[in-house]
């Protein structure tokens, strides 16, 4: 029977990846894979050293929590910490949605003209990997065979 884990977590972090074809340079929009569904490689430091674990977002309909993510306020920003300067723009609202593909949504980049460069490299397809920030209110280690990394996945 799998362990239910409950943590205070900051945000994890893991891959998404801007969909090219999608880029409309009218509106600085374009759709992103938010998340595949791939488990992510973590780390967790402690006194004994780094202990290297996997951990997979559960993409069922009643794991994930998309009304933030919908509501419009829900930033894009050009790293992982939370600076105010480091927002680049949003999610569109009422964009974010479950698909066989995984969770994806529309971003729009903010028309300040520092970062003119920014969209023009996205546009371009270059440094088009993302980062998704999602936090995690339920966790559950699953079993593994003895010898591989520990497993985790968030449930809620």
């Amino acid at each position: 029977m799998p362990k239910t884990v409950r943590l205070q977590t900051p945000p994890i972090f893991a891959a998404a990846a801007l969909r090219l074809e999608s880029w409309d340079a009218e509106n600085l929009e374009f759709e992103m894979l938010i998340y595949s569904g791939k488990p992510v490689l973590r780390a967790k430091w402690g006194y004994d050293g780094v202990e290297h674990y996997d951990l997979v977002f559960d993409l069922s309909p009643e794991s994930v929590r998309l009304d933030f993510l919908n509501s419009g306020r829900a930033s894009l920003l050009s790293d992982h910490s939370w600076r105010t300067d480091g927002i680049i723009g949003g999610i569109v609202a009422g964009s974010a949605k479950l698909t066989a593909q995984g969770l994806i949504g529309r971003a729009r980049f903010s028309d300040r003209p520092e970062l003119e460069g920014l969209r023009r490299d996205f546009s371009r397809g270059i440094g088009t990997n993302l980062s998704m920030g999602a936090q995690i209110y339920k966790l559950v280690e699953e079993e593994r065979p003895r010898g591989e990394r520990r497993l985790f996945r968030a449930t809620d």
